[in-house]
């Protein structure tokens, strides 16, 4: 068909440990509670600066030449606010 095809919103998924410590200006320390898992790690963190908005939403991507058949879905950490990109932010969050 070879247009552009409009993206699809999918529904939010959990997040890893408190979900509303997206809040908080750039640059700001803000608290972190750790999931269970990570009740092992030494030391387990209890802030973490805020460097970017997350979280950032999952799309349907329908790339041409893809069999119906097929679902993708991208992460679009692109729309984290910053140019290093959505993975990298949340794990210098906790430096």
């Amino acid at each position: 068909s070879g247009g552009t095809t409009a993206m699809t919103r999918m529904p939010r998924r959990a997040c890893f440990g408190t979900c509303a410590r997206r809040g908080g200006a750039f640059g700001e320390r803000v608290a972190f509670v750790p999931p269970s898992w990570a009740e092992g790690l030494d030391p387990v963190p209890t802030t973490r600066v805020n460097l970017g908005q997350f979280p950032t939403p999952i799309h349907r991507w329908n790339p041409p030449g893809i069999p119906d058949t097929v679902e993708m879905w991208i992460k679009r950490d692109d729309w984290s606010g910053m140019e290093l990109g959505g993975n990298k932010c949340r794990k210098l969050e906790f430096l």
